[in-house]
């Protein structure tokens, strides 16, 4: 007898009685769908592209912007900048001359000043901080100025040439070698051009400078 053919009513009466009938009996298997995986579980989506990223050499790098002629006049002396490129000498005068001053952008988040080369305009002529033994010593040297459109700051040849120019609201300017931090162009004994550390120096007018154009 199948149970599942009888009202509930007859199934109870034929449980009560004992029926003999009741020793067969039939089982229902019901088979479970089969969970069918969502992509999520067994399949990994990319949500992004792969991007290639030009990361500078050695932190960053300098490049050219604008340029200006200008003298360059020492504050304490008052007197102007100059160079002579065939002794790759600086000396300050009385009489004016004019430098060309290259300013740049640069990539980097840390402000020391604006980055700027210091050239004897119209030549190929510029200032340069380079060190000789342990010396720190400021130069004139020729240089390609297509050499330094843009400067890489891992090229130790080029930054060389840089210095963060940076001021006050009274227009009062130092210079500081990008590749020497630390070191500033100064002016000693009123003629002597160099580079010198301020050693808590911050008033010196040794390290002062003003751009007249």
């Amino acid at each position: 007898m199948d149970l599942q053919d009888l009202p509930p009513e007859e199934v109870a009466q034929t449980l009560a009685k004992g029926n003999p009938m009741l020793t067969v009996h039939k089982s229902i298997r019901i088979k479970e769908p089969t969970k069918q995986p969502t992509p999520a579980e067994d399949v990994l989506y990319p949500f992004y592209q792969e991007a290639k990223l030009l990361i500078p050499r050695g932190g960053g790098s300098f490049r050219q912007e604008k340029l200006s002629n200008v003298l360059v006049e020492h504050l304490a002396s008052h007197q102007y900048l100059r160079g002579i490129c065939s002794e790759k000498t600086l000396y300050v005068s009385p009489n004016p001359e004019k430098i060309t001053i290259y300013y740049y952008r640069s990539n980097s988040t840390f402000f020391k000043g604006m980055p700027v080369v210091l050239n004897l305009t119209e030549s190929n002529c510029f200032l340069r901080c380079c060190k000789v033994g342990q010396r720190v010593l400021l130069q004139v040297e020729t240089c390609e100025k297509q050499r330094l459109k843009q400067i890489s700051k891992s090229d130790e040849s080029t930054l060389s040439f840089v210095f963060y120019m940076k001021g006050d609201r009274s227009k009062q300017l130092t210079f500081e070698s990008a590749l020497h931090c630390g070191w500033f162009i100064e002016i000693v004994n009123t003629d002597l051009v160099a580079m010198g550390t301020l050693d808590g120096r911050q008033e010196d007018q040794s390290f002062l400078f003003i751009i007249q154009k």
